[in-house]
């Protein structure tokens, strides 16, 4: 019966690593299609190619791309071709296992300044990805500043609190460490004197014995 509950156990942690290995995998392919997408959109931008943006897009970003596209077109064309920085972690899921969504960070750096652009990407389906949101800052590509998560975004302070509670408890322990060292009792060695007394009492005793 223990054997069967092993071999079960076992069964179930080779299934559960392929699932997980499968996901990984589903979700790398899911982060591809959207940069190839998020590149695609970044190129024509830079160029001025505002159709072939707008063929990139969603049928709600169509309006926006046509207010902001001059401003962004420009300030992108001024700065060497953005670089995939990271993909932010969605503040919220679909539960509709159709609906697809990812957050990308595009930035290039020139004269020690930071150009930074966010896009957000949507696709339903089998359908390509399509650009519903983007923006074009000057701040420092930084995940857990850009993220929407508010535990991502209090990470820097929770591992840094971690960090000095650690600190703290090493110190107390080091410090209890010393105190019982410093409170170890300390062996005493027998005088020399003493045991030769002890000696010639024994001795004289058994003389008077005999």
């Amino acid at each position: 019966m223990r054997q069967f509950f092993l071999l079960f156990m076992f069964s179930l942690q080779i299934l559960w690593g392929i699932e997980v290995q499968a996901q990984t995998a589903d979700n790398q392919a899911e982060l591809e299609q959207a940069k190839q997408v998020a590149v695609q959109f970044l190129t024509a931008a830079r160029e001025g190619r505002i159709d072939d943006a707008k063929r990139l897009v969603t049928a709600t970003a169509t309006d926006e791309l046509q207010l902001q596209f001059k401003s962004d077109s420009q300030r992108l064309k001024a700065v060497p071709p953005p670089e995939f920085q990271f993909a932010l972690p969605l503040k919220s899921k679909s539960f509709d296992p159709a609906e697809h969504e990812a957050q990308l960070v595009y930035a290039s750096k020139q004269d020690g300044k930071w150009t930074t652009t966010t896009l957000r990407l949507y696709r339903y389906d089998n359908d390509p990805y399509r650009v519903e949101f983007w923006k074009v800052g000057d701040n420092e590509p930084n995940l857990f500043a850009m993220s929407d998560d508010p535990v991502l975004k209090k990470m820097p302070t929770i591992m840094l609190w971690i960090f000095l509670g650690m600190a703290a408890v090493g110190l107390i322990l080091l410090f209890l460490i010393l105190w019982l060292i410093r409170r170890k009792p300390r062996l005493v060695a027998p005088e020399n004197e003493v045991e030769r007394r002890v000696a010639a009492i024994t001795r004289r005793e058994e003389e008077a014995v005999e």
